[in-house]
């Protein structure tokens, strides 16, 4: 009951404190606001009165009833005054009044402030009869010359009291359609924030701030520095004649850090900020247009109500308003473009307030041509790129600085091997492993371990692993394969002289499994740190002969004629490798005198380049093939190990490499 009514209460406070500030400024508004707010405060209170008062007088009314029926039956029959004081419990005291020398009438007064009138009596019984049992049960009485009939007969003038709210709607008819009309007004010309799919915060909701932009490249951090200081020092640099930058488009891949630094952004300048998507069609015509205007309308009124008079539009997801104009048959397609370009056309120059509008897209130049007018526009770009090898250990760092020290079980290499491993990662998506990790370390009361680490990057880069899609008689077969792809790259630094130290630092495995993947349809997989460095030629023919090791350890164990029994698995391999092959041969041309890219002069299909893939791929299938002979009793043991354990990580697999070599000696 707590929870709910603090529920309950913070929704009444957001409600206000956003309708105050969405409140249009025109003062008739505001007045009629207040009225209609004071009115109904009226209504309550007067209906609750009449209604308290009408309780009031019903309990009055039945207590009366109630005593109009004991008079009837108790007092108006043939009952003996010692009868009736045992029927009656409640008599405070009773007074005797001569009607004449002969008789007498009894009036008995109750505690619950009622008056009962007994038949008449003779006189002479009251002394004889009467006052003993009165006396006996310590009534009071006396005599009187009159009754004081005012104070306590309750004569109750009870009137049928309709049902409250019909009563006062027939009464206030009129008032109440005009009140209704007015409240139907004042909400068609607020901003309309559902429609326009926008949401807004002020400083104090906000969470982030610049110091939590870990990870970011300097660059991008001074860029956002130096345009906070020009919108808090706006007349110093108008003075060099400088404008503010008002109009900025941030670029780069999802969970780079844009929405966070828009808002961090809005914190660290003290100023609201609304938030919302590109996809502002309406499905009517001019309906976006309309929606962007109304955008505009509420980010004047948000920064009215700011110090530095300033407000910022984050508009996320962007792309739909800022492609090339004009492609559209429909005349009516540009609406929405057309009236953003107005808009920021505007955003500096036109208005009493300031408005930062930030545009957010996942493109960039590269992916995505955007439209030249609404390019000009925009006076500020900036490009959030992907973190590399140390901006991703800084990221690592911050996030797991936040979480209790005492549940870590990392070393500080453990933590750079992960920076290494996370290549290509947003911060967003680490920021989401570490979290996972988290969750897994209290799920299963242990520490946040390495192992509890890559168990959380593998679930959220590839996804759920899977133990009861993989049959038994199958898996022997995976094994076979994911281990060929690892033993043709330990052989080529085995054959080296590299002692198996050093081996296990130059290979790029972090696990061998032959738990399936449902999402991607995979029944066995060797995951393999991401490469992000440049390729040689030998490094493709390395990759290629890795590719190749799936599918010569099935050929080698399961058949003696290598096109025979070997597995689908092998397919995703066979793209792969025929794709590399094209880059080298065809687009690079990395095994001929003229450096072109054949397919674009039509020569791709040319005998002799056909002749060129047979030769270099049989090439590397022989290669790839002899590093799997030589392995021939490691696989083996290794496999009869994934059979038991399903998963070997790279530190336990090159500590049952070297039990291997230990029982060869």
């Amino acid at each position: 009951m707590f929870q709910l009514f603090n529920k309950f209460t913070e929704y009444i406070k957001t409600l206000f404190k956003r309708f105050y500030y969405l409140l249009p400024l025109e003062k008739f508004k505001i007045i009629m606001i207040i009225i209609i707010f004071i009115d109904s405060l009226l209504f309550i209170s007067i209906n609750s009165y009449r209604y308290f008062e009408y309780k009031k007088s019903l309990e009055k009314y039945e207590s009366n009833k109630i005593a109009v029926n004991i008079q009837k039956n108790i007092f108006d029959k043939d009952f003996s005054f010692k009868d009736i004081l045992n029927k009656v419990n409640n008599i405070d005291y009773i007074q005797f009044l001569k009607n004449n020398d002969n008789y007498v009438s009894a009036y008995f007064f109750t505690k619950d402030k009622n008056l009962f009138k007994y038949k008449d009596i003779y006189s002479y019984s009251i002394s004889s009869n009467i006052e003993p049992i009165l006396i006996q049960k310590n009534i009071p009485y006396s005599w009187v010359s009159s009754i004081d009939r005012d104070s306590y007969i309750y004569k109750p003038e009870f009137k049928k009291v309709d049902f409250l709210i019909l009563s006062y709607i027939s009464d206030n008819l009129i008032t109440l359609l005009i009140y209704g009309f007015l409240i139907f007004y004042l909400l068609k010309t607020m901003p309309n924030i559902i429609e326009s799919k926008f949401d807004y915060l002020f400083p104090s909701e906000i969470k982030e701030n610049l110091s939590d932009l870990v990870g970011m490249d300097t660059e991008i951090r001074n860029e956002i520095l130096q345009l906070k200081d020009m919108i808090l020092n706006q007349s110093l640099y108008k003075e060099f004649g400088i404008d503010s930058l008002f109009n900025i488009l941030f670029s780069g891949p999802a969970g780079t850090g844009k929405s966070k630094t828009a808002l961090a952004l809005a914190k660290e300048l003290n100023v609201p900020i609304l938030i919302g998507t590109g996809n502002i069609e309406t499905g009517f015509v001019g309906g976006g247009a309309s929606v962007i205007k109304n955008i505009f309308k509420t980010g004047e009124k948000l920064a009215y109500m700011s110090r530095l008079k300033t407000a910022i539009i984050f508009l996320d997801e962007s792309q739909t308003l800022l492609y090339k104009r004009g492609v559209s048959r429909e005349k009516w397609a540009d609406d929405s473009a057309n009236e953003l370009l107005a808009q920021l056309e505007g955003v500096s120059s036109n208005r009493e307030v300031n408005l930062i509008f930030i545009a957010a897209s996942n493109f960039d130049d590269s992916n995505f041509q955007i439209d030249e007018a609404m390019e000009r526009r925009f006076k500020k770009k900036i490009f959030f790129k992907l973190p590399d090898q140390k901006e991703r250990l800084e990221i690592i760092r911050f996030y797991l600085n936040k979480i209790d020290q005492e549940i870590i079980d990392l070393t500080d290499k453990d933590i750079e091997h992960f920076s290494k491993i996370t290549t290509n990662l947003s911060p967003a998506k680490i920021e989401t492993i570490i979290k996972d990790s988290t969750l897994q370390a209290i799920r299963k009361g242990l520490k946040i371990t390495k192992d509890i680490l890559y168990k959380s990057y593998e679930l959220i880069t590839i996804g759920h692993t899977n133990r009861d899609l993989s049959k038994e008689d199958n898996r022997e077969r995976i094994i076979i394969h994911e281990l060929g792809h690892f033993i043709t790259e330990y052989e080529r630094y085995k054959s080296k002289g590299l002692s198996l130290e050093e081996i296990k630092n130059k290979v790029s495995l972090i696990k061998i499994s032959s738990e399936s993947i449902s999402k991607y349809n995979v029944l066995g997989y060797v995951m393999n740190e991401p490469n992000n460095n440049i390729s040689t030629k030998e490094d493709l023919e390395e990759e290629i002969i890795s590719l190749y090791g799936g599918y010569v350890a099935e050929s080698h164990f399961y058949s003696s004629k290598r096109d025979l029994l070997v597995s689908t698995g092998s397919f995703n391999d066979i793209e792969k490798v025929t794709d590399i092959l094209e880059l080298m041969i065809v687009k690079i041309g990395m095994y001929s005198s003229a450096k072109i890219n054949l397919k674009k002069v039509g020569l791709e299909d040319n005998e002799s380049i056909k002749n060129k893939f047979n030769e270099v791929s049989e090439l590397l299938f022989k290669e790839s093939m002899k590093r799997i002979m030589r392995n021939e009793e490691l696989i083996l043991y290794l496999k009869n190990i994934l059979i038991k354990e399903w998963v070997l990580y790279k530190e336990n697999l090159f500590e049952k490499i070297n039990e291997f070599e230990g029982l060869k000696k």
